[in-house]
């Protein structure tokens, strides 16, 4: 907005440094000020008798709000000089003998009074920095203990929280807020997020300042225009918070206080709120640093009243924090540094000693496989150290994760089925299943014609309006900028690398022929694009990103499309596949490749990646000997009783849509919170040794119990595909499109039983063949006569696919994923295959579940509900899980595939 208002028409400007150093003045006005006379007189019941004491800095805002309790109430001021608040005994003094009634003070500072000293005080508010329990503990008998919270732009408080002398103290809080103020927690598209999720605190109401003194671009910046209040204003704090079921709002930390540990988003006022509820720490900061390879660490300071070492500490911390928001270091102080605002000087906290804190014991590895094996895993997990008794699964992984661990180990010059690590899930326990390589891949350029596989048989049956546009893509960021050449060369050793992507589809007389070309010229497509002063360059990469994502050609190839596009702000990497050579795995594999070659390009390096695994043309042509053997015809039976017992109804839609084009889909999506996330990695599966798709689908069934009124939820699932399937087949480092899709019924009859549906989900999954990949294949690629018959007409309507955890791995090249979409995927006008599509990834430490729906089925509101509930019983029975003790055993953990659960349950009782 303009700032053309004069000074006479304001109350007053406050100058304050805000977060950025710079100063900024805040323009607040007569009736913002007016408006704490509710909040004096009202709320903290001053009266003309109190005494309030002036303690901060004319030069803080705070010392406003001080000023003005006795403006508005008609009570005495008291007026602090340096050398009384410079000493502590000197400031105790003065507050008895002038019988102060009222202090406003930094955590920092009340944290070194002492109740006894001040008997007087009936009110003590603390602002500007996070209180702790030990604090408010001290207090809340004595006084009425009060946390404010509030940026200037506010006038200067906006939030209160009182602490019940009654209660002890769990969490503290910002409290609601102040009368005539209005609170909005949102996303970064300004949209509400429901409670318990974490986004940005915004300010409307009453008390909000105009803007800033003769700062438009910023006042345009942060002052915005209000969503839920046409007319109004709101103010973007920066800061983080969520609301409480009780209503108040919980300040998670400042959105520039974000740090990045082992690939994860930290929020350094979440670590520090934890470590301010152990009941002898007074005061806490959490910092990031980096050790001598330049990898970040946290590092804890807290001074304690009491005993507080650093293994208790961490003892503490592991168990309300997933272990990347554990700090590595913990360093006890006697006082904090403080800045003249009495805040803390993170910038004068001591770095630690590489000596000091070290680990609790654990079960080391031993030899060097159990060595290998540890620091795999930990690589794969993102997690510090694995012991050799650790559970793969219960400290978060999963058959993608299986998948990397294989891949690792073999190029390392061992060998481990994913099903050994299954069966065998523990360091000690599989060790003696990890093998020597026996023999190597084929190394050599593969062309030539390549059989179908069922995935790819099933996208040609669909007849997709615009084919060539049916892709999977990224867009990669380096602030640094892209060196365009250095990406042509790494992009030109990955695709004569993974022959996959050089294929061409040429259809003759009605067949598809899949064409692995050789070492063309022309391996992938290479565009440019100096967008450095382009007014708008969000607006034209989305613009250039559709384009070249409808560009590519099936029969003239190639699938491979890249675009680097240079900003002021730094390039975008664009790369574009389409979907017949690419997969979820496959893009892990490409990150991890394109990571290394590039930063080898960047060192000029000769280009050297890992060894080939086994070729897609071996893969296709092992499927299609695996199709008519014996092994895969015993499946029928299985599949043939599923489609005799299904009996799903068809979904309820809000409207009756002919036309289920790709222009009407919309997307909507809900997160989990990082500690969410982590608790649903690695703290719910011992409760009934279960894995992620167990307990979402689970969550999923019960939702769509309570949506569409059905006990028997159909779903079609999507896995990997990478199934061992008859011999030493090995295609752990292989790009392709390997998905393999079946139909899956959740049977929710017994929903009020957790423990039963979660185990019963469990059960079911377990018992699918080779997780499904046999279903396509008898479908698309057995020749012989299946018995008993199956007639592949289940049409289940909904899609769910969980793909784990995505990272771009590229922290070689220096680059991470773009804020920025990567254009339409799909032609617009491409036939929608179900009325729901489900996915489910882990991206920056975070569990987001994203429903894609067309708008000519649903309407939003009908989509919201559904993906509330989602979320509800997710969080439900992570709860529920997280409660149990000891964990509960199916018959899968005990390799029995006859024993039902019942039968289980009652061995188990006579026991």
């Amino acid at each position: 907005m303009p700032c053309t208002t004069k000074p006479s028409d304001l109350a007053y400007i406050i100058y304050t440094s805000g977060t950025t150093g710079k100063p900024k003045g805040v323009m607040l006005e007569h009736k913002g000020v007016a408006n704490l006379q509710a909040v004096f007189a009202n709320q903290l019941g001053v009266t003309p008798q109190d005494r309030a004491g002036h303690f901060a800095s004319i030069s803080f805002d705070a010392s406003v709000w001080e000023m003005f309790i006795p403006l508005l109430t008609g009570a005495t001021l008291y007026v602090l000089s340096r050398d009384i608040i410079n000493d502590f005994r000197q400031f105790a003094a003065y507050v008895r003998h002038n019988a102060i009634t009222i202090l406003t003070l930094p955590p920092t500072y009340a944290v070194y009074l002492e109740p006894e000293q001040l008997p007087s005080l009936r009110i003590l508010i603390t602002a500007g920095s996070a209180s702790s329990a030990a604090l408010v503990e001290k207090w809340k008998e004595k006084v009425t203990y009060i946390n404010a919270y509030g940026p200037t732009e506010s006038t200067i408080c906006a939030t209160l929280w009182i602490a019940d002398p009654d209660e002890p103290v769990e969490t503290i809080t910002i409290g609601k807020p102040i009368p005539n103020t209005k609170l909005y927690i949102v996303d970064d598209q300004l949209r509400l997020k429901a409670p318990g999720q974490i986004g940005e605190l915004c300010i409307g109401g009453l008390s909000l300042a105009r803007g800033y003194w003769n700062r438009p671009e910023l006042t345009a910046e942060k002052f915005v225009d209000n969503p839920f209040a046409p007319g109004e204003k709101m103010y973007r704090t920066g800061d983080l918070a969520r609301w409480l079921p009780d209503g108040n709002v919980e300040y998670v930390g400042r959105m520039d206080h974000q740090v990045k540990i082992r690939g994860h988003r930290v929020e350094l006022g979440e670590v520090e709120s934890v470590l301010l509820r152990y009941e002898t720490v007074k005061e806490a900061a959490a910092i990031p640093h980096e050790d001598d390879r330049g990898q970040a660490y946290l590092c804890a300071y807290y001074v304690a009243e009491g005993e507080a070492t650093p293994a208790q500490l961490r003892d503490y911390m592991e168990k309300e924090l997933p272990p990347y928001m554990v700090p590595a270091f913990f360093i006890q102080l006697e006082k904090m540094p403080l800045t003249p605002n009495d805040k803390i000087d993170r910038k004068a906290l001591p770095k630690p000693s590489q000596e000091a804190n070290r680990a609790e014991e654990y079960a080391a590895p031993q030899s060097e496989l159990e060595q290998l094996l540890a620091s795999i895993w930990a690589d794969v997990l993102g997690i510090r150290q694995v012991g050799t008794k650790d559970n793969f699964f219960e400290l978060g992984g999963d058959s993608i994760k299986a998948i990397q661990v294989s891949t690792r180990l073999n190029a390392s010059g061992w060998t481990l089925a994913m099903k050994e690590l299954f069966q065998y899930p523990t360091i000690e326990e599989v060790a003696a299943h990890v093998a020597p390589n026996s023999r190597e891949s084929e190394q050599g350029v593969v062309e030539g014609e390549i059989g179908l596989t069922p995935i790819q048989k099933w996208f040609f049956e669909r007849n997709f309006t615009d084919r060539h546009h049916w892709n999977q893509a990224v867009m990669l960021f380096r602030a640094d900028g892209f060196d365009a050449g250095l990406v042509c060369q790494a992009f030109h050793k990955i695709v004569e690398h993974h022959d996959a992507l050089r294929m061409i589809y040429k259809q003759e007389a009605g067949t598809i022929r899949q064409i692995n070309r050789g070492l063309t010229d022309e391996r992938f497509r290479f565009d440019f694009y100096d967008l450095q002063e382009q007014a708008d360059c969000a607006a034209r990469i989305l613009e250039l990103s559709d384009q070249i994502q409808s560009s590519i050609d099936l029969e003239q190839g190639p699938l491979v499309h890249l675009a680097l596009f240079s900003t002021n702000a730094g390039d975008h990497l664009l790369i574009a596949i389409h979907h017949l050579v690419v997969d979820g795995v496959s893009w892990r594999i490409l990150f991890e490749d394109f990571s290394s070659a590039y930063a080898q390009a960047l060192h000029q390096q000769e280009i050297v990646l890992p060894k080939k695994t086994d070729s897609f043309k071996d893969w296709a042509a092992q499927l299609q000997a695996y199709a008519d053997s014996d092994e895969l015809l015993r499946e029928a039976a299985y599949w043939h009783n599923l489609e005799c017992t299904a009996t799903a109804a068809a979904l309820p839609t809000d409207f009756a849509a002919a036309d289920r084009k790709q222009k009407h889909t919309r997307t909507l999506s809900f997160e989990l919170t990082a500690t969410q996330t982590e608790n649903m990695l690695r703290h719910v599966h011992h409760a009934y040794h279960t894995e992620m798709n167990d307990l979402l689908l689970t969550a999923l069934g019960l939702a769509i119990k309570d949506w569409a009124k059905t006990n028997c939820v159909l779903i079609n699932l999507e896995g990997h595909g990478r199934e061992d399937i008859q011999n030493e087949m090995n295609v752990t480092r292989t790009v392709g499109w390997f998905t393999s899709q079946y139909p899956v019924v959740l049977d929710m009859e017994k929903a009020d039983d957790l423990s039963y549906q979660i185990k019963h989900i469990k059960e079911s999954l377990r018992r699918v063949p080779k997780k499904g990949i046999g279903y396509e294949i008898l479908r698309t690629m057995t020749t012989r006569e299946v018995q008993p018959p199956l007639s592949f007409a289940l049409r289940p309507e909904i899609s769910f696919n969980y793909l784990g955890q995505f990272e771009s791995d590229g922290k070689a090249g220096g680059y991470t994923f773009s804020p920025l979409g990567t254009g339409q995927l799909f032609s617009p006008e491409s036939e929608r295959v179900f009325l729901l599509d489900i996915s489910g990834l882990i991206e920056d430490g975070k569990l987001r579940i994203t429903v894609g729906y067309s708008s000519l089925q649903y309407k939003e509101e009908t989509i919201a509900s559904l993906a509330d509930g989602y979320r509800n019983h997710l969080l439900g029975i992570m709860e529920h899980c997280m409660a149990k003790e000891e964990g509960e055993y199916t018959p899968s953990d005990l390799g029995d595939d006859d024993l039902s659960m019942e039968e289980l349950e009652n061995i188990l009782e006579l026991i």
